[in-house]
């Protein structure tokens, strides 16, 4: 057995836990505080929840708990924090001590417990959620949303789980929320609750909402008692317009010509999946879910995961290129290509990006706002590219090479016009660099006495300089 003991609290348990940082921190530079528990061979592993989250430096390693007078970013005292580590070894000791007097335990007992007293949403709550189906509550007619619109609209597991999170979040706000209640100073505080308590930007919280008003003008569709103020609410939250971040053609043809080692097989599969992503707009589920069959007569044609648009993608001499490599190669389900998990492919590319000196040194700065705080972030290029910038790439490059919009939008499954204007934008702004380039020559016609006194010009400046 090892002991434990935990800075500024009297309780020692003595019991195999033990309380580690993460790996990898975020954008803040803190790491996940996270916890191993071991009763009779069984073994639980889990984040501590809370959105406790500390820097490296603020962490006591030898004792396990964050170091006194330390807060994180999100202004969690060291106090609280250890409050929350000392809660979990308490009651896992306690546990123990019932398993030594004879209960029996397994591996799903450890997550039951941990569900049930440390979860944001404990079990108790879910289940019971999942028993109020027309019953006429709030968070019943919220299963039955899920339930009925899942099944018309054929919803992806992502967004029924979108939901589910936002039934859940709304739940620990107020757990008797009624539907004569939302009203627009409640969504105001609920609001104020997510930027609270969660670590989001703002427009993360303008996407709860917007799926949560599809929630509620389902409710006044139903003609459930739902005030009519609720459906006309909206968070005035400032926000600021993301850069789009992608592979211009030279940085593109580095990342084709990167050469890998025999060992590093997994760096060169993600960047081949990535860059048939460049020359072909495929999203990342696109991608994965690629057969060989859905390649023929030089064509790719799918029924894309996300809108279920069938698309004719037409391959060009790049892409022909990547499919030929693999083309000898059995894949499971007889995919296509290569495909990474997409955490472990966003890994991996951010390692390939790192090898192109161009994206290294090019920087991109990200401003954005949480309630009313602003923050103005500057990251290299090369830590922002990721499965989804294959996309960007193919559509923004497409343009700057001249091809008509309505075209790129047949091939990307794009149905509005408007989604295609910030490339545009982009492609205008290339444009105009690129005519500055003329002035850099002096014309034929040129007086050479002019050309003269140009060059003195410019030595007389260059001198100054």
């Amino acid at each position: 057995m090892r002991i434990f003991a935990f800075s500024n609290f009297i309780r020692t348990p003595i019991m195999p836990i033990r309380f580690y940082l993460e790996n990898r921190p975020n954008k803040k530079g803190e790491c996940m505080i996270r916890v191993s528990i071991m009763i009779k061979s069984n073994r639980l592993i889990t984040s501590i929840g809370g959105g406790y989250t500390i820097s490296p430096s603020k962490w006591d390693n030898a004792k396990q708990c964050v170091k006194k007078g330390s807060n994180n970013s999100r202004g969690f005292s060291y106090a609280e924090i250890n409050n929350r580590i000392n809660t979990i070894a308490s009651e896992f000791q306690d546990l123990e001590s019932e398993v030594l007097e004879g209960r029996a335990i397994t591996k799903n007992t450890l997550r039951k417990v941990w569900q049930d007293k440390f979860c944001k949403t404990p079990q108790t709550i879910i289940l019971q959620s999942k028993l109020n189906i027309d019953d006429g509550s709030l968070y019943g007619a919220y299963d039955s949303f899920i339930i009925e619109e899942g099944k018309v609209k054929n919803w992806r597991r992502v967004i029924t789980k979108r939901h589910e999170k936002i039934k859940h979040q709304l739940q620990l706000f107020n757990s008797n929320l009624e539907f004569e209640d939302i009203t627009k100073e409640t969504l105001a505080r609920f609001c104020d609750f997510l930027i609270d308590n969660y670590n989001y930007v703002n427009e993360t919280i303008l996407e709860k909402f917007y799926d949560l008003g599809r929630f509620l003008r389902w409710c006044a569709e139903k003609e459930m008692p739902l005030p009519l103020q609720a459906l006309k609410f909206k968070p005035k939250l400032r926000t600021s317009k993301r850069p789009i971040v992608f592979l211009e053609w030279d940085e593109l043809m580095q990342v084709c010509n990167l050469k890998f080692q025999e060992d590093e097989q997994r760096l060169e599969h993600a960047r081949d999946c990535f860059v048939f992503s460049c020359f072909t707009g495929l999203r990342y589920s696109d991608l994965y879910n690629l057969k060989k069959t859905d390649i023929r007569n030089g064509s790719i044609f799918i029924t894309t995961m996300k809108t279920s648009d069938s698309l004719e993608i037409q391959l060009n001499n790049y892409s022909k290129a990547t499919l030929e490599k693999y083309s000898k190669v059995d894949f499971p389900q007889n995919r296509a290509l290569p495909v990474l998990n997409i955490s472990h492919m966003n890994v991996e590319l951010k390692k390939i990006m790192k090898r192109i000196d161009s994206l290294k040194n090019t920087f991109v700065k990200v401003t954005t706002f949480q309630g009313n705080k602003r923050e103005d972030v500057t990251y290299p290029k090369a830590d922002l590219i990721g499965t989804h910038c294959g996309r960007r790439t193919f559509i923004s490059n497409a343009i700057m090479l001249g091809i008509a919009p309505d075209i790129v939008m047949k091939w990307t499954g794009h149905k509005h016009y408007s989604a295609m204007k910030p490339y545009i934008e982009i492609a205008s702004k290339a444009k105009a660099e690129a005519m500055e380039l003329f002035n850099q020559k002096p014309s034929k016609n040129e007086n050479p006495k002019t050309k003269k006194s140009r060059a003195k010009t410019s030595h007389s400046r260059a001198s100054k300089n």
